[in-house]
């Protein structure tokens, strides 16, 4: 989307209370669902609504988690996700945005799900945040969970 088109779906997606799904024009099928979580509260109400529409579309669900980096010596992911039947998880290391949008492109996604705060209207603060900048640079389908 153009910059005017980013900022009318930041701001109805920040003032969301069900999720959003965005979708680019000639996207018809998700073969592939990449839900992006941090490790905290929020992100089993992400896996949830990843489950559902991924069940709609008979696709398999991802869940990607992406740390800072850190050095080798300093040990194992401080995330520890609970098994979940069917769900496949990765971490990562580095920036959480490119991290996403690398696995996005190179494991051919056709739905990034990700949790949204709810707010105000935008402002330079929120649009520094993980998820506003997916929002503003995923090419592909994107379904915003408020949180």
């Amino acid at each position: 989307p153009n910059e005017r088109e980013g900022a009318v779906i930041e701001g109805v997606v920040r003032r969301a209370r069900v999720p959003c799904l965005v979708v680019p024009r000639g996207h018809c099928t998700f073969r592939r669902v990449l839900a992006a979580v941090d490790g905290g509260p929020d992100s089993e109400d992400v896996m949830t609504v990843a489950r559902h529409i991924a069940c709609l579309f008979e696709a398999p669900v991802r869940a990607i988690h992406v740390e800072a980096a850190v050095p080798v010596s300093v040990g194992a992911s401080s995330w520890e996700p609970e098994p979940l039947a069917g769900d496949d998880r990765v971490v990562c290391h580095g920036d959480p945005v490119a991290e996403i949008l690398r696995v996005v492109r190179d494991e051919d996604v056709g739905l990034l799900v990700f949790g949204h705060h709810r707010g105000g209207p935008v402002s330079t603060h929120a649009t520094s945040g993980v998820a506003p900048r997916l929002l503003q640079r995923a090419r592909g389908a994107v379904l915003t969970v408020p949180i």
